[in-house]
């Protein structure tokens, strides 16, 4: 079962890492591209702090 939410974990950031690229490749000229990936690797951050901390309290 742990497994599994792992899998997932892996592929939601994986998923807005490609997102976050497609967007930079299509709107590069204007900018939101970037932005876009910014937040992206915000939420990335958040996700895995927020996992870490999960495990770390199912491990006490």
């Amino acid at each position: 079962m742990m497994a599994d939410k792992l899998l997932i974990d892996v592929s939601t950031i994986a998923g807005g890492g490609v997102v976050g690229y497609a967007s930079v490749i299509g709107d590069i000229e204007n900018g939101l591209g970037l932005l876009l990936v910014v937040f992206t690797l915000i939420l990335t951050a958040m996700r895995i702090l927020v996992a870490i901390n999960e495990w770390q309290n199912r491990t006490k």
